[in-house]
């Protein structure tokens, strides 16, 4: 009867630890997923201001694929000049909010065309966010702290 006992305690801590270890794993996947877009959202603002030029960020947020690249007049994407990406988000991760207007840093000084875009990165099918944002005309990258409730970029 005590091993029954016994067993039954570690099987409940094993679950429980279980459940625990998942949520942190889910975190971790999007802060990673938060920092890589972060980091290129900040080398497309240090690029714009250095080379002076426009730099636009598109995001498309059915693939999870986004890329930073200067457009000619036409609207077309130039390929004369640097480009970041494309990338994808990690593994099992998904934007879940991006601004309906594609951000543009406006060389020299790497100023944004839209006010404080934000994005929105998560796992599918869970309740945690992270926000990315844009601040103000200066375009400075700003990593929210993760969240577990709410509307993302409201």
């Amino acid at each position: 009867m005590e091993m029954l006992v016994v067993i039954a305690v570690i099987g409940i801590l094993t679950a429980i630890g279980f459940v625990s270890l998942d949520n942190y794993r889910a975190i971790l996947r999007i802060r990673e997923a938060q920092t890589q877009f972060s980091q290129d959202l900040e080398k497309t603002r240090q690029l714009s201001r250095r080379l002076s030029v426009n730099l636009t960020v598109k995001v498309n947020t059915t693939t999870n694929i986004y890329e930073m690249y200067a457009l000619k007049s036409d609207g077309t994407k130039d390929t004369s000049l640097p480009s970041i990406g494309p990338f994808s988000l990690p593994v099992g991760t998904q934007f879940s909010s991006a601004p309906s207007l594609d951000p543009t840093f406006r060389g020299p000084f790497g100023r944004v065309q839209a006010i404080s875009p934000c994005y929105a990165v998560k796992i599918s099918n869970r309740a945690p966010y992270a926000e990315i944002t844009l601040l103000g005309v200066t375009g400075i990258v700003v990593s929210r702290p993760i969240k577990k409730t709410g509307v993302p970029c409201a």
